[in-house]
């Protein structure tokens, strides 16, 4: 059992080395917002303090 749990990880890993080797932006930016979803905080955090467009602000 263990053998086949060794094998499945070693392809899951020769896989994912290949996908991200491909150089897709649309994967690229898949895989990136993935991990943002895992990171610790509530999600959109890093989003709010992003600079604000110009002519934005309240007056």
């Amino acid at each position: 059992m263990a053998d086949r749990l060794e094998d499945f990880q070693r392809v899951r890993t020769d896989l994912n080395e290949e996908i991200l080797g491909c150089g897709h932006l649309g994967i690229k930016r898949f895989f990136a917002l993935d991990d943002q979803a895992y990171e610790p905080g509530p999600l959109g955090t890093i989003w709010s303090a992003a600079p604000k467009k110009a002519g934005s602000a309240k007056k």
